[in-house]
């Protein structure tokens, strides 16, 4: 798995979740695949060009399981029109409330394993700050993010035209902020 890591070139939180899901039995033959599209060594190509928000940071590779259900609710919105893809694009969302909750869950399990050795009070102690920086930072910037991305919802729908020019901005920023890298500071 290192050796895969450097290879991959590792920058954001979420190419680290993308290594642990690539590592593992179905989608382990993709890794070439992976690695040469970040690098640009191979053309990344979409099935169909409205999986294109799904598969984007995967560099089209299909290696999450939320994947597969996203991509399986739009092709059903592509062949019945009459399905919401605003509620379809909530349920994405969510998903990635729920990919957060797995990592914060991974910061947990590695923060305490640094603490292992540590009386009962200091891991106890270790626990409760994680826990309400994880609460407070993760869930409430996602939840920020969210409700800005309602509110550009409301405010695209308005018949202003001024608030739909806003409200459309905002529907193009929200999903930019939820996949913002994080990179290491420079020295």
């Amino acid at each position: 798995m290192r050796d895969i890591a450097k290879r991959i070139g590792l920058e954001s939180i979420e190419e680290i979740s993308a290594l642990v899901a690539l590592y593992r039995p179905g989608p382990m033959q993709f890794i070439p695949n992976y690695i040469k599209r970040k690098h640009g060594e191979e053309p990344i190509e979409y099935p169909h060009p409205a999986l294109e928000p799904i598969l984007k940071e995967t560099f089209g590779v299909i290696i999450y399981q939320e994947q597969v259900m996203q991509i399986a609710q739009v092709l059903a919105a592509l062949k019945n029109p009459a399905i919401d893809l605003v509620a379809l694009e909530q349920d994405r969302i969510r998903g990635a409330v729920r990919t957060d909750f797995i990592l914060s869950a991974e910061i947990i399990v590695i923060t305490l394993g640094t603490v292992a050795a540590a009386t009962l009070a200091t891991r106890v102690t270790v626990l409760a700050g994680i826990a309400v920086i994880m609460t407070v930072g993760v869930y409430g910037l996602v939840a920020g993010i969210v409700k800005l991305d309602d509110a550009g919802l409301w405010l695209s729908q308005r018949p202003a035209a001024v608030a739909r020019a806003l409200g459309d901005a905002i529907l193009q920023a929200a999903p930019w902020l939820m996949k913002a890298p994080i990179r290491p500071k420079e020295r």
